[in-house]
């Protein structure tokens, strides 16, 4: 739910990531129907898709482009990418003008054998009656273009909400005028449903199911906020015999604002693979926000570093590869913002001409410090490195890499006493009695006189989820 705005592709035996043919989702799976409550493939076969939302095409369409789709493909092994268009902004509709943003999305994803979900995003408009002539108009034009390409699937509500919007009263309604716009032109396609209350009640719908085939209904939730009893609102929708698609999920809680819930999130990914649901994650997307996947400056053509990944973005990517062991937050400060990475920070600076890579590093000099606080719950085995090069140290001075369970007592863990004045990469690792504890904290602190200088760049943490 957005209150502003572990299975891959089967196909038929459960396959790894890391066992995924090397051909595009589609070229593999085909024009999608619905057979019960299963998204299958052309050949009758269980499909279950995950990928990434971007957060609108409107905003953030510049990574809505091939390079960008060829690579959540191929690196982060999504099989969908979720297409979303606000339909209001400051209480007015968008118009004509968003459309095009959404077109070059679509298109980009059939470029490169992707699926895409066609997401009208209605959020602030609450009742998806109020622009369904705009929405029968859109989804119409949609179905001309590409209706004849098997990649697209038809979002036509994203998260109906507020007083009186109901399933009888409203949803229902809309979609029987929109769903035989798309269908005279696209016959065959995949159509999902948004539900009652920001997209939370499947089985409202399943009870009162739309007179189509190839027809799903979505339930959206935000681990912070909606436990794994949101799960039974999912096997009550099927055990009324509707499919159920998530298009929206978050790792934060609904207001998408504080921090990451990492075991919450697992254990959602987890009951979602059990029941083979298929998923996109919010969002790839640079806003400042804890659930965006992207940093700020984030190479707009993909091929992203660790660092230009969030800590959402990299949850994702893992969650994607079924990797266990993984990053699990990383900084090359080319943001250009510490807000971006979590940072709190004590005397230390960016740097823009002292770099190992990209466009940004820290210096530190005189007693100075950076510290963040890691999402460690679950997670042990941790290992941490960085590039880093001295420059006038003087005889007593020092780098500390230090942790703590409570911001105050700290001990450390590495401390560097002979700069190189190259850059060069110094690694190490946690102590075993921090695995699986929350709110682990570690601190970068120098130690100098008031010349000295030292610049690290490259941070990364990586640990085992268990």
């Amino acid at each position: 739910m957005r209150l502003s705005p572990f299975l891959l592709l089967v196909i038929p035996c459960l396959l790894s990531a890391q066992e995924i043919p090397s051909d595009p989702p589609v070229a593999r799976c085909g024009q999608l129907h619905v057979e019960g409550t299963q998204l299958t493939s052309a050949r009758g076969e269980p499909v279950t898709l995950r990928g990434m939302s971007l957060f609108d095409t409107s905003s953030y369409g510049e990574y809505a482009n091939p390079a960008v789709l060829a690579w959540l493909r191929d690196d982060w092994k999504a099989t969908i990418f979720r297409a979303a268009m606000y339909t209001e902004y400051n209480g007015k509709f968008v118009g004509e003008a968003a459309y095009q943003p959404l077109f070059s999305a679509v298109q980009a994803a059939i470029d490169t054998g992707m699926y895409v979900l066609v997401d009208w995003h209605i959020l602030t408009d609450g009742n998806p009656l109020k622009h369904l002539t705009e929405a029968k108009d859109f989804f119409t034009r949609v179905a001309t273009r590409f209706g004849r390409y098997p990649n697209v699937l038809y979002e036509i509500c994203n998260e109906p909400n507020g007083k009186g919007v109901t399933w009888a009263e409203a949803i229902k309604p809309y979609a029987l005028e929109v769903i035989p716009a798309i269908r005279t032109l696209a016959p065959d396609s995949v159509i999902i449903v948004g539900t009652p209350v920001w997209s939370s009640e499947p089985e409202v719908a399943a009870a009162d199911p739309l007179p189509f085939p190839n027809v799903m209904y979505t339930l959206h939730f935000y681990a912070g906020t909606h436990d794994r009893s949101f799960l039974d609102k999912i096997d009550q929708a099927r055990s009324a015999g509707a499919a159920v698609f998530v298009t929206e999920w978050g790792t934060t809680n609904a207001q998408v604002t504080g921090t990451l819930f990492v075991p919450r999130a697992l254990a959602w990914a987890a009951g979602l693979a059990e029941r083979r649901i298929s998923w996109a994650n919010w969002s790839l997307g640079t806003k400042l926000e804890p659930a965006s996947a992207l940093k700020p400056l984030a190479n707009p053509a993909g091929s992203w570093r660790a660092g230009e990944l969030t800590e959402s973005g990299l949850l994702m990517r893992s969650l994607l590869r079924d990797e266990t062991t993984a990053v699990v937050f990383a900084d090359s400060f080319d943001s250009g913002n510490f807000k971006a990475g979590g940072w709190l920070r004590s005397g230390a600076m960016l740097e823009k001409d002292m770099v190992f890579s990209g466009t940004g590093s820290v210096r530190f000099e005189g007693v100075s410090s950076l510290t963040k606080v890691l999402l460690s719950e679950g997670y042990r085995t941790w290992s941490w490195s960085f590039q880093a090069r001295g420059q006038d140290w003087k005889p007593g001075d020092r780098f500390l890499v230090e942790w703590s369970l409570d911001g105050k007592a700290w001990t450390p863990q590495s401390v560097v006493t002979t700069p190189s004045a190259t850059w060069v990469k110094v690694a190490g690792s946690l102590p075993a009695e921090l695995d699986r504890r929350p709110g682990v904290q570690v601190r970068f602190r120098s130690e100098f006189a008031q010349d000295s200088r030292y610049w690290i760049d490259d941070i990364e943490f990586q640990a085992t989820r268990d």
